[in-house]
């Protein structure tokens, strides 16, 4: 009976994920639209570095023949997913999408199986449930970009690793590293979180287990890691001349963006954000950029600061006329972007600190809308309030959610990790909200768990310890390495 239940339930998470990414399939359609008018923009410069991969050369220049300038600022991981597809498939989107699409419902249901091995079926149902109802995730799987596939591996990867923990296998511990190491090769900003991911299991694990099991099971997790990260850093090395697993340039910009987001509103910053792209691509004169943006108001030497900064050529002199020119080029601008920033956060740190902690937790928590990009700027105020106040109150229940789940703190923590290390790792930089979507699907199971919290102590359910069927140890117990490790 408890196996029909169980596949009943996985059966409509999966139905409920699949309706549920199909509609945005066709509900961004004109996003997909907007934003491949001209790329390579975002979604647009994974196109074609992927069709450049299947004639072996990595870039996103649209040429066909003859030398490419190698990409510097994105890793290899979806444009290969999107080169494998291709290859099926051809060079079409269609077929990306309802990939994706497969891809959340395996989301959906790696959150049911998480969630009943840290506190039984009910959580399992409520997380999977949640998480396909939850529209920002499907909402970017509607696009080529790499949220999807982001997500799916972060989910993918915990789970192998909780799956390593309750079972004490070496070979769950190397898939786990292995995993999140493609995970930093979709997207660089989770490059280092299986560091911290090893550094809290030994910490939570140093005085339950042997340590000799221990430090054997943490070296695995970190070996199946670099195994895959370190070919793209010896490639970069190759090219460049820095062995980094994650990009050569962007931080620099970024760090510099994120200073000036705040300084003006978000409608002005749009604005003279296509005034930066329209001169870039010579439509304006710079001497015709005050009486461009004279209508907008506000301080004008403020954005003229802003719009020269963004279109300086930096520490690059010259007209770059080969492609080492031009990766020597994209370098010393973002060394120059990281120069201004770090001047104009030394001349006002707490100005800086203030602006960021507000701007990153407020778009990293509660800034996303869930409807195609298209569409934000005509939905009434009240309902795009609305969307904020529910997911502050999906924070407040995430929240309650941890106090249930603390008689698992191993998984707890596991889960934990995600959330807090890109919450962090992107409180210096600029910060869009669907950079948080990959560990949304956690925050999702929290919440779920405070939900479950609240039903108990508001009806009065009592709660029996759920068993996992895998090694029949109760969500009470300790779920630590065992020794005796299963090969």
């Amino acid at each position: 009976m408890g196996e029909v239940r169980s596949r009943g339930a996985l059966l409509l998470i999966a139905l409920v994920a699949f309706l549920h990414a199909g509609f945005f399939i066709f509900h961004m359609q004109p996003d997909r639209e907007e934003f491949f008018v001209a790329p390579p923009q975002s979604a647009g410069g994974y196109e074609w570095i992927a069709r450049n991969l299947l004639r072996g050369v990595y870039s996103q220049e649209q040429a066909t023949t003859g030398p490419v300038t190698p990409d510097t600022q994105r890793t290899p991981g979806y444009p290969l997913f999107l080169a494998i597809i291709y290859v099926f498939f051809g060079t079409n989107d269609t077929p990306v999408l309802w990939i994706q699409a497969c891809l959340f419902v395996l989301i959906c249901l790696g959150l049911y199986h998480l969630g009943r091995r840290m506190s039984g079926r009910s959580l399992g149902l409520l997380a999977g449930l949640a998480t396909a109802l939850y529209a920002p995730i499907p909402k970017y799987g509607g696009m080529p970009w790499s949220e999807m596939l982001t997500t799916f591996l972060q989910v993918f990867g915990i789970v192998t690793l909780v799956v390593a923990v309750q079972r004490a296998s070496s070979r769950w511990f190397v898939l786990a590293g292995a995993t999140l190491g493609f995970l930093g090769l979709t997207r660089p900003t989770f490059v280092y979180e299986p560091l911290l991911l090893a550094a809290v299991l030994a910490v939570l694990q140093w005085r339950s287990v042997q340590r000799a099991q221990l430090v054997k099971y943490v070296a695995v997790f970190l070996i199946g890691w670099l195994v895959v990260v370190s070919p793209w850093a010896a490639f970069n090395y190759i090219r460049f001349g820095k062995p980094t697993p994650t990009v050569v340039r962007t931080i620099g910009k970024q760090i510099w963006y994120g200073y000036w987001v705040g300084k003006f509103p978000t409608m002005t910053m749009i604005q003279l954000d296509d005034v930066v792209w329209r001169l870039k691509k010579g439509e304006y004169k710079r001497e015709q950029v005050p009486d461009v943006i004279r209508p907008l108001g506000g301080d004008q030497a403020l954005m003229l600061q802003y719009i020269d900064e963004y279109t300086s050529k930096g520490h690059f002199s010259g007209t770059p006329s080969t492609p080492e020119e031009k990766v020597r080029e994209n370098m010393l601008k973002d060394q120059f972007y990281l120069d201004r920033a770090l001047d104009h956060i030394r001349h006002d740190p707490l100005a800086y600190l203030r602006t960021q902690l507000f701007f990153v937790s407020f778009k990293f928590w509660a800034g996303e809308i869930p409807v195609r990009l298209t569409l934000i700027g005509k939905l009434p105020k009240a309902v795009i309030y609305a969307s904020f106040l529910a997911q502050v109150a999906l924070l407040l229940l995430a929240i309650a959610g941890c106090w249930r789940l603390r008689a698992t703190p191993i998984l707890l923590a596991l889960v934990l990790v995600p959330l807090l290390y890109l919450y962090l790792v992107h409180l210096p930089f600029h910060v869009e909200p669907r950079y948080s979507i990959p560990v949304k699907p956690f925050l999702l199971l929290l919440a779920a768990g405070g939900l479950l919290e609240l039903r108990d102590r508001f009806f009065l359910v009592r709660r029996s310890p759920a068993v996992f069927p895998q090694t029949g140890i109760t969500a009470g117990d300790s779920l630590s390495v065992k020794s005796g490790p299963e090969s």
